[in-house]
């Protein structure tokens, strides 16, 4: 099951902590334990900020990713990557 969230390596870190196990003491070991706990983890800020270079403009919190995708203006030609049905969610 993959897990998506915005900036969220802090929440991963609190719910590995109190429902997985203690953190581990270094950042390496965390990592190799909560990819090996949730193999799919997406940040839509890590992967907005990968397409800023190509979309002018863009900024990476949570109002404006929002804004974009429902305002084609903000976007130009990149429409066609959000799904047609998305604005009844």
């Amino acid at each position: 099951v993959p897990i998506v969230g915005h900036f969220n390596h802090l929440d991963l870190g609190f719910l590995y902590h109190w429902y997985i196990a203690e953190l581990p003491p270094t950042f390496q070991e965390y990592e190799a334990v909560l990819t090996k706990s949730f193999p799919y983890i997406y940040d839509s800020k890590v992967v907005s900020r990968s397409i800023q270079k190509q979309i002018k403009g863009l900024k990476v919190d949570l109002e404006s990713l929002s804004d974009a995708c429902f305002n084609p203006f903000l976007l130009g030609s990149y429409t066609n990557v959000i799904p047609p049905k998305i604005n009844k969610y």
